[in-house]
């Protein structure tokens, strides 16, 4: 199943490259002049998203041809293209939620607040401003859609003044995965947030805005259609928009959010010194608080021959111009795996291992796959099991992987930045200390790690490293490492005690995850040695204790 689903987000993946179209930029001197005509360009950047907006709408599928289908918005149940019509057709509900601000709307799902602290300082709450016009989808009980509204812009504060920003918009959404028409427990998925500061423009010129609309084709037939705003644009109104801007320096975000407790497994992105807590509010809602300060991350843009037969992953660049000759350029984004490893594999040597330029960013996402390679230890289908935050130019698009006591994570990054400096490497993991304990077969004794960068040459440094435990979660952290290395490896151990040791469960390794052609390090968290596993016995029932002295539990006999 594992599988399956990989390759069906691989084909969504490819069906969007298309319309992620993009010329060279400008000015930049890394970039050589382009030729249309000769040359292709491959970009990995980090601004843009699709539709960015809340939206319900009905796919109509035909059953002899299940390529045959159309889209239309559904505002509302039973009005307008929002229908079912007779024939040989399958109908489903598809979308997404942007969520709102708590005080300004009545959805179930929504933003708390937003944060923002300078560097060790305290919190402090960034007054809420208002939410940009767009599209909003109201509640549609009857399956459970809860309602949807728009980006949220918040205020800087006094101490921002100096800097070149107006304020903070916070994008926070999940899709609504597709559901039978007959459906009314809707399953959530694809979970994104960020923050992103911006400088306002306004002009007398229309701008546009990020909508959706029900197209018809010249065939007649129906789709629905995104609009954005234009590249390196946070959100746009019909005379105003936000510019995306970098953070100002050593400032940290924590947004707090109530969300499905569908928000479960891994979260990943561009966050560093990460904290999270999840809270129950209801049996469907849970409290989600996130703070970090965001990364730099180096962006790629290559110039690629046209002839040349480039595959970057499952994408053919050969096959991609046979279907779309007149295509200038295609852009993935760092979180893209195999295809963001693989085009960036292609480009590297063009542009001497060297980012175009950089960008401050802080976001996170929910991964869609789980594997079964943490068997009884990731049991937990109502909670999340931690985070994992990087600045390298690409990274996975699962989750860390547990093979033989090693959690095992790719990343890959260029060694310079735009002006020729040392990339300096990010990398931070959470994950609740109750599922490390069990995957470690650890104690309730604390936890220590010893964090070294095994270079190519085969020297290997100590990296400056945060390892701490508090409030049920466990941190892990390794700075300053240059991406040139292949390899981080953080060795965890517990000094012996004589406490009982906690239960736990024996994970199963699962298969080693396809390898990428680029050149990228691995994140190994190495087995702790000197436990011994027994066997404790109450009547019918047995335990299986492993600590460095295990002991059985009252009631219990060792066998």
């Amino acid at each position: 199943m594992e599988q399956v689903s990989k390759t069906l987000a691989l084909a969504v993946a490819l069906t969007l490259i298309p319309l992620l179209l993009t010329n060279a930029p400008q000015g930049n001197a890394s970039v050589p002049v382009f030729d249309p005509k000769n040359q292709y360009t491959v970009a990995i950047t980090e601004s843009s998203w699709e539709n960015p907006v809340s939206v319900l709408l009905l796919r109509k599928t035909s059953k002899a041809n299940r390529n045959d289908n159309e889209t239309m918005l559904c505002p509302k149940l039973g009005e307008g293209d929002c229908v079912q019509t007779a024939g040989n057709h399958d109908y489903v509900y598809e979308g997404a939620v942007v969520l709102p601000v708590c005080a300004e709307s009545s959805a179930v799902y929504c933003i708390e607040g937003l944060e923002l602290k300078n560097g060790e300082g305290n919190w402090r709450k960034a007054p809420f401003n208002r939410s940009i016009a767009g599209p909003v989808q109201t509640a549609v009980p009857e399956i459970g859609y809860p309602g949807g509204g728009t980006i949220s812009l918040f205020e800087t504060g006094e101490d921002a003044k100096s800097q070149d920003l107006d304020g903070y918009a916070i994008y926070a959404s999940f899709d609504l995965h597709p559901m039978a028409i007959n459906t009314t427990k809707p399953i959530f998925e694809r979970f994104d947030l960020r923050v992103i500061p911006y400088t306002l423009q306004k002009g007398s010129f229309f701008y546009g805005s990020n909508t959706a609309s029900t197209i018809v084709q010249k065939d007649g037939t129906k789709q629905v259609g995104f609009f954005g705003c234009g590249e390196r644009m946070v959100w746009c109104e019909a005379s105003q928009r936000g510019r995306r801007t970098d953070f100002p320096k050593d400032v940290a975000a924590r947004v707090t959010l109530r969300v499905p407790n569908q928000v479960t497994g891994w979260l990943g992105g561009r966050l560093t010194k990460a904290e999270i807590g999840v809270t129950k509010i209801d049996a469907t809602t849970n409290q989600l608080k996130i703070s970090g300060y965001p990364v730099t991350v180096g962006l790629a843009v290559g110039i690629l021959d046209r002839a040349f037969p480039h595959n970057f992953g499952p994408f053919s660049l050969k096959e991609h111009l046979i279907n779309y000759p007149s295509s200038t350029g295609t852009s993935f984004k760092g979180s893209d795996g195999i295809l963001s490893f693989g085009a960036l594999d292609a480009i590297k040597d063009s542009i001497k291992d060297k980012s175009t330029s950089e960008e401050t960013v802080w976001s996170l996402r929910s991964y869609l796959y789980y594997g079964n390679s943490y068997t009884q230890c990731v049991q937990d289908d109502s909670n999340l099991v931690g985070l994992v935050t990087t600045n390298a130019t690409t990274f996975d698009d699962v989750p860390p992987s547990f093979e033989g006591g090693i959690l095992t994570y790719k990343i890959g990054g260029l060694h310079y930045d735009s002006k020729g400096g040392l990339t300096s490497g990010t990398y931070d993991l959470v994950i609740r200390s109750d599922v490390a304990r069990c995957l470690y077969k650890f104690t309730k004794a604390p936890i220590q790690a010893s964090i070294s960068i095994a270079y190519e040459t085969g020297e290997e440094k100590i990296a400056t490293q945060v390892v701490n435990e508090r409030d049920g979660w466990l941190h892990l952290g390794a700075y300053n490492f240059r991406y040139s290395a292949p390899t981080i490896r953080i060795k965890l151990t517990q000094d012996a005690v004589a406490d009982s040791p906690t239960p736990s469960a024996t994970p199963t390794p699962s298969a080693t995850p396809t390898p990428s052609a680029t050149p990228a390090p691995k994140i190994a968290i190495a087995t702790p040695k000197k436990l011994t596993t027994i066997t404790c016995t109450k009547g019918k029932t047995r335990q299986k204790i492993t600590g460095v002295i295990p002991k059985c539990p009252a009631g219990y006999k060792k066998k």
